[in-house]
């Protein structure tokens, strides 16, 4: 058996356009009829009244009623063409609107599709995009836990670091507070004397002067030493005495016998507070210690 593809069903709102053009289309054909009928009943009453009229004069007007059947027959002939044409406008109407109202439809079912396929494309860009955006929360996920571990393990070394500080403050203060302060050999009290390595750390922290250890052996050349020249002349272990040279504002001076921890001092141009030289250990012809200077004033 031969097989039939359905007719497609016609949407709700293309059937309702046509039943609306179809009546239209029967109003206009009756309101034709009706005007045709009437123009029909006008001559037929006027071509009876001429009857009437030519009967009573039927002798006199025979020519005139032979005029008047050939003028019906005109008529006739002429209501029959216009009704083959009337129907003839009707049926060609009839088949515009039909291929109008497929036309639709194939349109509507070409726009359904494409509308279709449209949603159905933005349905799996959309889904695409969901599973980026999963893909990189969870990254992010995975970054903000191990950035907090880092931070708990930054966190740790920063409470030890502060536990150092602190016990360094501690050991500093202890140190700074077992340090002395004795007159130079200019009569001038001096700053804190630091008698080893670790005391001279301890006031480098403190900030009040600035420090500038040294090791000089005896020579007859200059050490350069912060902004003064050091020359050692002699230095004796036994004796714990040691004599120097200093160069100061291109002038030399010579501090000669002084002894271990001694705050030796010296003014340079400009200064009102001396600066100091202090030797914590001395060998044969050999000195170690360091060179204390006053701050300059900020203006």
């Amino acid at each position: 058996m031969a097989s039939y593809d359905p007719i497609p069903e016609v949407p709700e709102e293309a059937g309702t356009s046509l039943d609306r053009i179809l009546t239209i289309v029967l109003v206009v054909v009756v309101a034709c009829s009706v005007g045709l009928s009437i123009y029909l009943f006008l001559e037929v009453r006027s071509a009876q009244a001429e009857i009437a009229s030519l009967s009573q004069q039927l002798g006199k007007y025979e020519e005139q009623f032979s005029k008047l059947a050939e003028t019906e027959g005109r008529i006739d002939e002429t209501l029959q063409k216009s009704t083959r044409d009337f129907e003839s406008r009707v049926a060609r109407a009839e088949k515009q609107i039909l291929e109008s109202a497929e036309g639709n439809q194939q349109r509507f079912l070409g726009r359904t599709r494409r509308l279709a396929k449209e949603i159905e494309q933005q349905g799996a860009e959309q889904k695409t995009a969901i599973t980026t955006v999963d893909q990189k929360v969870e990254k992010l996920s995975t970054e903000a836990e191990k950035t907090q571990a880092r931070v708990g393990s930054l966190v740790n070394e920063v409470d030890g670091v502060k536990s150092d500080v602190e016990k360094n403050r501690e050991e500093l203060r202890k140190t700074i507070g077992e340090l002395t302060s004795v007159k130079g050999d200019l009569g001038v009290k001096s700053g804190l004397i630091a008698t080893n390595a670790a005391e001279l750390e301890a006031l480098q922290e403190l900030g009040h002067r600035n420090y500038h250890a040294f090791d000089i052996t005896k020579s007859r050349h200059s050490q350069r030493v912060g902004s003064v020249d050091i020359r050692l002349k002699k230095a004796s272990h036994k004796r714990s005495r040691y004599t120097m040279e200093l160069l100061v504002d291109d002038k030399k001076v010579e501090k000669k016998n002084r002894t271990l921890l001694e705050p030796v001092q010296f003014y340079v141009a400009g200064a009102r507070i001396p600066h100091e030289i202090v030797v914590n250990t001395i060998q044969k012809n050999r000195v170690v210690g360091y060179l204390s200077s006053p701050k300059a004033k900020k203006r």
